[in-house]
């Protein structure tokens, strides 16, 4: 699946109404990518998300319920990136 950065960028631009729907498609895409191993293309896609979250187009309980799949998709790049599993990316050492 190749999708460009502007191609997503473009999508953003919807109506407010449908910002939820897309963020969580963006997510599922984000997750997807991920799954292929396309670690670039779910980078470029998570930029997309927060630019989307910046826009203030998200109801508060929309703003919190997708704020918590972006960080999750974040956490899942990021782990891929460095060969660890998720639940290694997070946990603390404590000092």
């Amino acid at each position: 699946m190749a999708i460009l950065v502007t191609d997503a960028l473009e999508i953003v631009k919807q109506p407010t109404h449908h910002q939820s729907r897309l963020a969580d498609k963006l997510v599922s895409i984000v997750h997807s990518a991920c799954d292929n191993n396309d670690l670039e293309v779910a980078r470029d896609l998570l930029k997309v998300l927060n630019k989307l979250m910046r826009k203030n187009a998200l109801s508060d309980r929309d703003r919190r319920r997708v704020g918590v799949s972006i960080v999750t998709a974040h956490e899942r790049l990021w782990s891929l990136r460095h060969g660890k599993t998720v639940g290694e990316a997070v946990q603390f050492q404590e000092p």
